[in-house]
């Protein structure tokens, strides 16, 4: 081969080489011996946010943080005076450092190769920013699905249950080991009406969320009131994976709101038998219960006056008698009995 072809075949191998390195989405950097950058692609450029003539000829410990800063130099000198791999030919997880200032993480692989007399080292990095902030992200929400105080189960397309948190433990008795693998059925009331069930079934199938009160049963035995959610989950793709369930232990507020019913069931039938007209008003002065004594009282039926202010009730003259007793009893600070 004639100098001319060599030369050519050369400068052609050259441009190639230039133009693979020019279009690798990963950073490449090549140093020599004593660390000196001799090479440094578009992508590294983007990682670090310097030209590569600002870099070129620079120890490449310019591109860490501290401690690899003042060690890296070290860890060579070691290499080549043992011959101990401890980096080349092992991909890692390590911490660069832009021309701002800004530390970041990557992925670095290294190579090593000799050019005639001369020793190259060669690293491929990768940018993992958006695979950490990711991690992190999956861990956050993690710890919040663990840590919330609403029981959390995570079930499959068939039902089966792949996921419960520590409250789902602390709500139903059964533990994690005990309710993978079940279906949802092991909480299941012998009160629930199978009306419910199909309104759930029937959401679920039309990946539609759904949401209801419900009773279920514990693992003792013990029937319990929760509010419950169920909501498809989906993938990247819009493709519904698993449902989610939350539920709320309701059971307490339940109770309260039993016993508050009957207790005002209790108190109408009082004031029905007493043949009083007994009434019930809010802040401002509406009223919100009135026994049927206001018929014979007032001429009105009891749902006629639910939500008007007592002062609608009253003629003109009423009202400045009532106004007027009212800024006496406030003067005197007597209640209005008293007067």
């Amino acid at each position: 081969m004639s100098k001319t072809s060599l030369l050519t075949a050369v400068l052609d191998s050259e441009a190639k080489l230039g133009a693979i390195l020019d279009t690798i989405t990963d950073g490449v950097i090549a140093i020599d011996e004593n660390g000196i950058i001799q090479l440094f692609n578009p992508a590294a450029e983007k990682l670090f946010g310097y030209k590569h003539n600002e870099v070129l000829g620079l120890n490449v410990n310019c591109l860490m943080p501290s401690p690899d800063r003042e060690g890296h130099d070290v860890y060579i000198a070691n290499y080549l005076q043992t011959g101990i791999k401890k980096l080349i030919g092992i991909g890692r997880e390590v911490s660069g450092k832009r021309k701002d200032g800004t530390v970041f993480p990557l992925h670095l692989s290294i190579g090593e190769a000799l050019l005639g007399q001369a020793r190259m080292f060669v690293a491929v990095l990768h940018d993992l920013t958006s695979r950490k902030q990711s991690e992190e992200r999956l861990i956050t929400l993690s710890r919040a699905v663990e840590q919330s105080p609403s029981a959390v189960m995570i079930a499959d397309l068939n039902g089966v249950i792949e996921f419960v948190n520590p409250s789902f433990t602390r709500l139903t008795g059964y533990t994690s080991s005990e309710a993978l693998g079940k279906t949802p059925s092991l909480l299941r009331s012998p009160y629930t009406l199978i009306e419910q069930h199909q309104r759930l079934w029937g959401s679920l199938l039309h990946e539609e969320e759904w949401r209801e009160e419900i009773q279920d049963r514990k693992k003792d035995g013990e029937l319990y009131w929760a509010l419950e959610s169920i909501s498809p989950v989906r993938n990247a793709s819009g493709k519904v994976t698993h449902f989610l369930s939350i539920q709320q232990d309701i059971t307490e507020q339940k109770r309260d709101k039993e016993a508050l019913q009957a207790s005002e069931e209790r108190f109408r039938d009082v004031a029905e038998m007493a043949g009083e007209w007994l009434w019930e008003q809010d802040a401002e002065g509406c009223y919100i219960y009135s026994s049927s004594a206001v018929r014979q009282v007032l001429g009105y039926q009891p749902e006629e006056i639910l939500g008007k202010s007592y002062l609608k009730l009253l003629t003109e003259e009423d009202k400045k008698l009532w106004m007027s007793q009212l800024s006496a009893m406030r003067d005197i600070h007597e209640p209005f009995h008293r007067l």
